[in-house]
Order: structure tokens, then sequence, then C-alpha cells
């Protein structure tokens, strides 16, 4: 009875022994990860090892480092050999170190691995950025960026909004792009402050543009007249070519009339006379605005629905002091501002730049023969111009 007790102990305590044995193998540190490689990226870099063979204790990779002033560390399970380290803010040469690690947290010795990424996104993209005017349009500010590293990055602009405020724009830029920033406070210099995040939230230096920006506003049309417009008749007067005021309805007295293309009616138009008399090419008219404007676009609508008007047209402007006879247009001192092509199939408004910004208060829109369309009329829905705000 003895003998057997003491055989159960025994075996017990083999057991204790062998279950102790097992445990503290598990709390032993694996070996080290060898030949490692690494492979840069933008901002990041890939990094491959070969695990410690046939060691049990093995369980991950850990990688340890510092970016930015703060420690990282990224893992990577016993069933890969390689990963990525992202987020890195420059691309200067950066210590690792590449512990492995068993399963009850037991640690290697570290094995250093110094290598560098590729510049950062978001510091290739806040060097790629301008700021520069919009001057064909006038209306703002356009940001331009390149981004053609394939990563995500957002560009982020302070300025001054038309209400005096700090305002902040933010543009995707995970691609090359441009936005127009239009809501800018006109004249004088202005300051611009960009900014560059990626998705890590690595933020970029700041960067400070100041230009001066020019933008344009719709000129109010009351009181806009056409040099010897007469209400009673088709015929051609000193402004204009010819209307058509057989158009006309109780709806829309003014329908035909070269005064329709400012009543703000996109129903009513221009029409040049089809009877009494019957017209062709050419077409013109001339719109007097009452006072001098620095002239940055016109705009013009055609007929709604209809297709057989001009393909094109000349714009010729004039100075107060250039009309020196206001009954006779021709001796005044016209200033040539191009041709430019028109849609007829398009019923939205089609806007022209006039890239001189000419000092007028007169506008000749001219329709010589080359740009008629598939009918002998000129028609015109809506006629108006932007300006230099002050």
């Amino acid at each position: 009875m003895k003998q057997t007790l003491y055989i159960c102990l025994l075996l017990a305590a083999i057991c204790f022994a062998a279950s102790c044995d097992k445990n503290e193998g598990q709390g032993k540190a694996p070996g080290k990860v060898t030949n490692i490689s690494h492979t840069p990226d933008y901002g990041a870099i890939v990094f491959a090892w070969t695990q410690p063979a046939n060691d049990e204790n093995y369980y991950y990779t850990d990688i340890r480092y510092v970016t930015g002033g703060v420690e990282h560390s990224k893992k990577a399970t016993k069933f890969r050999d390689s990963t990525t380290v992202n987020g890195l803010v420059s691309d200067t040469l950066t210590d690792f170190l590449f512990y492995s690690v068993s399963k009850t947290g037991a640690r290697s010795e570290p094995v250093l691995y110094r290598a560098a990424p590729n510049t950062p996104t978001f510091t290739l993209v806040a060097k790629s950025v301008q700021i520069v005017p919009d001057t064909v349009g006038l209306s703002g500010v356009f940001v331009k960026w390149e981004n053609k590293t394939g990563k995500k990055a957002t560009v982020e602009v302070s300025y001054i909004n038309n209400t005096g405020a700090m305002a902040v724009k933010t543009f995707s830029a995970s691609e090359s792009g441009e936005k127009l920033i239009s809501d800018i406070l006109t004249a004088k210099a202005k300051p611009f402050s960009v900014t560059v995040k990626d998705e890590w939230q690595n933020v970029s230096a700041k960067r400070t543009f100041t230009l001066d920006v020019k933008t344009a506003s719709y000129l109010d049309r009351k009181g806009w007249t056409v040099p010897g417009y007469n209400a009673g008749s088709n015929n051609e007067t000193a402004g204009y070519s010819s209307q058509a005021l057989n158009e006309s309805s109780t709806a829309y007295p003014v329908n035909g009339s070269v005064m329709a293309m400012f009543d703000g009616e996109i129903k009513t138009f221009w029409h040049a006379s089809w009877s009494t008399p019957s017209t062709n090419y050419p077409h013109w008219f001339i719109v007097d605005m009452g006072k001098e404007y620095a002239i940055t676009h016109i705009e013009m609508t055609r007929r709604q629905g209809n297709n057989n008007s001009h393909k094109g047209f000349q714009v010729l402007t004039c100075t107060e002091a250039g009309a020196a006879n206001p009954a006779d247009p021709t001796v005044w001192t016209w200033q040539d501002q191009g041709e430019f092509v028109f849609n007829p199939l398009i019923n939205d408004a089609q806007r022209y730049n006039l890239p001189a910004n000419p000092q007028a208060r007169y506008i000749k829109v001219y329709m010589d023969v080359k740009f008629k369309g598939s009918g002998n009329y000129a028609m015109i829905s809506e006629f108006g111009a932007y300006a230099l705000e002050k």
C-alpha cells in the first residue's frame, strides 16, 4: 500500500515537473529574425525578414521605431514574414528595432536595421501647391497641386473670405488637381496659407502665398440702352441692324425687340427682322451701358429651343471719350476684342472672356456672314457683361 502511494506521488511529481518545464519553455525568448530587407515607398517602408527557424517560442515580430518624436510599434504575426510601416514623416534614415516575441511576451534581443522611405506624399504635395489668380473667369483663385504617388492626401487653405472672416477650404488631393476658391475679398493683396495632411494625420509645414486677386461681377443691366432705338420700327438704326417687333405679344410686349436682350426674361428674345423688311447677314447691335467699366466677359444666351441662329460673332468696345459723335457710331474709336464661337445648340448662357479687360461704355456685337447659322436671322435671348470689381 505504501509502495503504491509512493509510485502515485512520483508520477504526480514527474507530471508537475513536465508541466513546469513546458510553461518555462513558453516563457523563453525566441530567436532573432534574420535577413532583413526593405523596399522604400512614399512615407513608408516595406520590410521582409526570415523568422527564427523551428522555434516554438516564436509568436510574432514587433518593429519599434520613432517618427515625428513619437515611438511606434508595428507587429506582424508568425504567419507573415513581411509588413509595411506607414506614416513616416521624412525621407531620412531611421532606426528600426526588430524583436521576436513569444506568446507570453518574452522578447528576443533587438536587431537594429536602418532604412529610409521615399519622401512622404504630404511633403511632395505641399511642395507642388500653387495658388494663382483666375485670369479667365476672374472669380477668385485656383489652388493647384500634383500627387503622383497614388496615396491619399488633403490640401487645406486658409484665407479671408468676402465677409472679412477667416475661412478654410479642404480639398481631397489623392490625385493631381485644381480647385477654385471664389468667396474672397476683392482688390488688394491677400494672404493664403496652405498645409497638406496625409491619411496618417502627418501635416506639412505651412506655406504662405500673397497675391493680388481680381474678381468680376455681373453688371446690372437696368438703364442699358441701344443707340437710336425705335420702339415703332423694324428698320436699322445707328445702334442695330434690325429688329422684329412682330414677335411681340400681350404677355411679352418687348419680344423681338433689341431691348428684349436686357429684360431678364429668358422667354423673350431679339430677332433680326424677317418681314418688312426681310434681312440677312450681317446682323449687329450696340449696347450703351451708361458709364464705363473694365469689361472682363460678355455673356450671350440663345433663343431657347431654337438652333437657327448665328455660330459666332465679333466684339468691339468703345470708351465714352471714343464716342465723339454720339449719333454716328461709324466714326467712333472702336477697339477689336476678337472673334468668338457661339454654339446655337446650347440653351445655357455662354460666357466669353475679353483678356484685355478693356475700359468701355459701349459694346458692339457684329455677326458677319461667315458666322451665319442654318437660318438667315440672328436670335438672342439674353446679353450681359461682367466687369472688374473695384
